[in-house]
């Protein structure tokens, strides 16, 4: 995958579990400067191996009934606006405002509602559209 932006799902297996193949979530890590497969396959399992070929399709039976909700989710991941758009809601002077905004808000406990790169990119998306529906 070359946009960085977008996550998909791949075949991961469990240390101990050669029978199971599962599905993890594929995505771009800023902090790592790498794509990485989550730690948890989607059925809730922790992934330990994630070596397997894109190919391999997956055994597990609860991994299989949600794949189509996060194949949805990813797809309207899809709808990104064109990169232009991007670039210059983020150039708008109100941007580093929103992006604070989002940052701000997080959990009793302390964490952040909106972990990481992922303010960036909703602060982007929230910007995209003010611009849209502005005429910009």
């Amino acid at each position: 995958m070359a946009d960085r932006s977008r996550r998909c799902l791949i075949p991961t297996a469990l240390d101990g579990d050669p029978g199971q193949t599962h599905l993890s979530v594929y995505g771009w890590e800023d902090r790592l400067s790498s794509w990485v497969a989550y730690s948890t396959s989607i059925c809730g399992r922790s992934v330990h191996d994630a070596g397997l070929d894109l190919g391999d399709a997956a055994t597990c039976p609860k991994c299989e009934d949600l794949r189509a909700g996060y194949e949805a989710v990813f797809a309207k991941e899809g709808e990104a606006s064109p990169v232009a758009d991007r670039v210059a809601a983020r150039k708008d002077p109100r941007y580093a405002a929103a992006l604070a905004e989002i940052r701000a808000f997080g959990w009793p406990a302390g964490n952040p509602m909106v972990p990481g790169s992922w303010a960036d990119t909703l602060a982007t998306r929230v910007m995209v559209a003010v611009r849209s529906a502005e005429g910009a």
